[in-house]
């Protein structure tokens, strides 16, 4: 059984929500020749879309259309077969039996926490383990920041690394 609903003022659909913009528009979709669709990506884009289709339908005098109870289901692109040409058919490979449900995977777990990677410079070792090296070889900043940024080519807005490996020891107990 269908419904007759009139179409919409402009004041109206912008106080929709917005599953009411859904099924309006897709009422009336038809009408003009357009595509129902599942959902909008937010509720001003239904409401643009669906201020726009009404313009066009009241330009061409249309002002009802028929609501039908249920909406056609539109299948998500992923799950359209994309056409096959004959060459694909005749090169179409066979198709792998899923296993069952009850099979599980042989799969190795990852640790939960993912470890950060260490950056190493050639022969240099990483940044973090040679400031820690100039550290407990007692020099300042001053000097741990002219030997290090030459031999990591070292921008001077790096600078802070070297306090901040002195924080992350001191808290670490290094």
């Amino acid at each position: 059984m269908t419904d007759i609903i009139a179409l919409p003022s402009t004041a109206a659909i912008a106080s929709m929500a917005h599953p009411d913009l859904i099924a309006t528009y897709n009422a009336f979709a038809s009408t003009n020749g357009q595509n129902p669709v599942r959902r909008f990506a937010t509720r001003s884009d239904g409401v643009k879309r669906l201020t726009a289709l009404a313009d066009a339908l009241r330009a061409k005098g249309i002002t009802e259309a028929s609501a039908p109870t249920e909406f056609p289901v539109i299948a998500k692109a992923k799950d359209v077969p994309a056409p096959k040409s004959p060459k694909a058919k005749a090169q179409a490979k066979p198709v792998k039996p899923t296993p069952s449900p009850k099979a599980k995977p042989a799969t190795v777990k990852a640790s939960a926490k993912p470890q950060p990677t260490k950056i190493v410079i050639g022969q240099r070792g990483t940044l973090g383990a040679r400031l820690r090296e100039l550290i407990n070889d007692g020099l300042d900043n001053a000097a741990i920041w002219a030997i290090v940024q030459p031999e990591y080519d070292l921008e001077d807005n790096k600078r802070g690394y070297v306090s901040g490996q002195r924080i992350y020891m001191a808290k670490r107990g290094l």
